[in-house]
């Protein structure tokens, strides 16, 4: 008779335990495959969100955005916020007209009756009458 390899006792079990092991390996190296490719990504996302930091900084400084204005910047590339920036400008810096702005004042009331910028005597009389 000629024995099968197959037949003996714990061969099965052997052979068993090794694809399940197997299996363990290669569930634990697809895992740590997933992690690293999640922290390539997380990394990948900083690294662009540096990039745009410094370009934003680079353009607010070039342009003179106010600080107030900074967070409206749109844009990935300097050019786009560059061209946000001189929007955003356009609407925040008021038109200079050379100087201070101008204030609208408006006379007060006046009637000649009432009109109290003569001499004292007058003033003095109307208060006391």
């Amino acid at each position: 008779m000629a024995e099968d390899k197959g037949s003996e006792p714990g061969t099965e079990e052997t052979k068993t335990d090794d694809a399940e092991g197997l299996k363990k390996a290669l569930q634990a190296e697809r895992d740590a495959r997933k992690a690293a490719e999640k922290r390539a990504s997380e990394a990948e996302g900083k690294v662009a969100d540096y990039e745009r930091q410094t370009l934003v900084s680079q353009v607010v400084s070039s342009k003179g955005v106010p600080d107030e204005a900074v967070e409206l910047l749109t844009g990935t590339t300097k050019e786009e916020l560059e061209t946000s920036a001189d929007k955003i400008l356009a609407l925040v810096k008021p038109k200079s007209s050379g100087g201070r702005p101008k204030e609208h004042l408006t006379a007060g009331a006046s009637n000649e009756e009432d009109d109290l910028t003569g001499d004292a005597k007058k003033i003095a009389d109307r208060i006391l009458s």
